[in-house]
């Protein structure tokens, strides 16, 4: 395997609202009303909705045929999978209403999530846009977010932008996109989670 397509499996974008919320529990758990021990009730929840549940329909898509491959290079297949795993973060982000231990930081990192997901659907309906690059934009928006409201985890800026360098570089690399496909799902991801900031405070 090579380093690039390595790089686009531990970054895909499927994973990026677990690490998000990952990031957001160490950089600052201040921000999370929860008793310790119901962390791993919060990550599950994120897990199943986020990840596992839009894999296995992705697979089961696969198998049906109703995509060609898991990368869905022609645009034309990413549409369904994009609706899916949008209902499966908006259940997560409505999930979010029952855990009252929960403030509304992370209920906007969420909702950046379901606005950057519904931007993807109607430009995938006409053009290829390099999910990937929304993903890791949309994680650099929130950090930023993050560090304005608790002036905590600026160091996580600059790490942030090298990784979206990386995965830039990785899809770049595999032929996956052009540039401008790269650049404009990392603005697409990235404006996304910063607006979310003016409903913060």
């Amino acid at each position: 395997m090579s380093l690039s397509r390595f790089i686009s499996i531990i970054l895909h974008p499927i994973f990026i609202p677990l690490i998000g919320v990952y990031i957001c529990n160490k950089i600052a758990p201040e921000i999370f009303i929860i008793i310790n021990d119901f962390l791993p009730v919060l990550y599950l929840n994120v897990f199943f909705y986020t990840v596992f549940f839009p894999a296995i329909t992705v697979f089961l898509l696969l198998k049906l045929g109703v995509i060609s491959s898991l990368e869905m290079n022609d645009y034309k297949e990413r549409f369904l999978p994009l609706c899916i795993n949008f209902i499966c973060v908006l259940f997560c982000f409505l999930s979010f209403n029952k855990l009252v231990f929960l403030n509304s930081f992370l209920s906007l990192f969420f909702l950046g999530i379901i606005l950057t997901l519904f931007m993807a659907l109607i430009i995938s309906r006409f053009w290829k846009i390099s999910l990937h690059m929304l993903g890791v934009g949309g994680l650099l928006g929130m950090i930023i977010n993050l560090n304005l409201l608790t002036n905590k985890g600026f160091y996580m800026v600059p790490a942030c932008l090298f990784i979206c360098g990386i995965v830039a570089f990785a899809r770049l690399k595999e032929g996956a996109h052009t540039s401008i496909q790269i650049y404009l799902g990392f603005l697409v991801g990235f404006v996304s989670q910063l607006s979310m900031y003016r409903f913060i405070l």
